[in-house]
């Protein structure tokens, strides 16, 4: 039982953040509270190509939110040619998001906004605590609370002395 609770409780993190970090249309405060910025830095600069509806973030590029933070060396972000909204997101070398002690790491993300998929690649791990979750790919589906890890799947799981699990 207390495997599944941590699979779930990391299940939940995978799919937060793809909302709380990246999400397309963010929703609006509640009367009185103040919306918190989402903030992101580049140190090689920012280019924005009109015609493509594409942003590039390059080098050491930082992604933070109230619910966390997401860094890769570069960033490339797809706009909707109707409107201002975010189609998707490619993130590329060394990627990690960061939300309250769970960590997702990878070497490429694509996050399909419209979809509500994330797609981890490139030695993709996911980490709460001591636990590892790891594929080749790691598919996430928001609309649908799945997540596929494919193929290769590895999960590591510390039982913390409360017993085995056969």
């Amino acid at each position: 039982m207390i495997c599944f609770v941590r699979i779930i409780s990391v299940l939940c993190f995978i799919f937060a953040c793809g909302d709380a970090c990246f999400s397309a249309e963010k929703t609006a405060a509640a009367p009185g509270v103040a919306k918190q910025p989402t903030v992101i830095t580049a140190d090689g600069g920012l280019y924005l190509d009109y015609t493509k509806n594409i942003a590039l973030f390059k080098q050491n590029v930082v992604v933070k939110d109230a619910q966390g933070f997401m860094k890769a060396d570069e960033m490339k972000v797809y706009f909707d040619p109707k409107g201002s909204a975010i189609s998707k997101i490619e993130a590329f070398g060394n990627v990690s998001i960061d939300q309250t002690g769970r960590q997702a790491e990878s070497q490429k993300v694509v996050m399909y906004m419209n979809e509500g998929k994330i797609v981890l690649t490139g030695d993709p791990r996911i980490k709460q605590g001591t636990d590892t979750y790891s594929a080749e790919k790691i598919t996430i589906f928001k609309k649908t609370n799945q997540i596929i890890f494919q193929p290769k799947a590895k999960l590591i799981i510390y039982q913390d002395g409360k017993g085995d699990i056969f």
